[in-house]
């Protein structure tokens, strides 16, 4: 039977299901490239901050904040 974890910060709606070594491997890489491509867009986002709504910028810097939390978690899983 698998064990679940709650995420701190979905308490209330997500569980971290405990992953195989091959699966926390295959997401870790999988949030890494998430988290190196939105850190690229929003770099290039804020070359431009005066064309881009201050709401687009925290929307990116909180989905990167996000997948950050969730691959320290992983990690702190594996």
């Amino acid at each position: 039977m698998n064990q679940t974890k709650i995420h701190p910060h979905w308490a209330s709606t997500t569980a971290v299901p405990s992953l195989s070594t091959e699966d926390s491997h295959i997401l870790r890489k999988q949030l890494m490239r998430e988290i190196t491509c939105l850190e690229r867009q929003l770099s290039r986002l804020n070359q431009r901050p005066e064309a881009m709504p201050s709401l687009t910028i925290k929307t990116y810097e909180d989905m990167i904040a996000s997948r950050k939390a969730m691959l320290a978690e992983v990690n702190s899983v594996s």
